[in-house]
C-alpha cells in the first residue's frame, strides 16, 4: 500500500514520523473488540445507505 503525504511546510522530520505512525496502524492487527466492531458496523450501515 502507498501512502501520500501532502504537506505544506512541513519538514522532511515530520513526513517521516507520520509515515512511521501509519506504517504501525497498518501493521497492527485487528483487536476484534466489541467498541471496534461496533465501529465498523456504524460505517458499513452508512456505506450501504449512500
Amino acid at each position: 500500500m502507498r501512502v501520500i503525504i501532502a504537506s505544506d511546510h512541513a519538514g522532511l522530520r515530520l513526513k517521516e514520523k507520520v509515515k512511521k505512525i501509519i506504517n504501525v496502524w497498518l501493521d497492527t492487527l485487528f483487536s476484534g473488540e466489541k467498541r471496534h466492531k461496533r465501529r465498523i458496523k456504524k460505517i458499513r450501515d452508512y456505506e450501504m445507505k449512500r
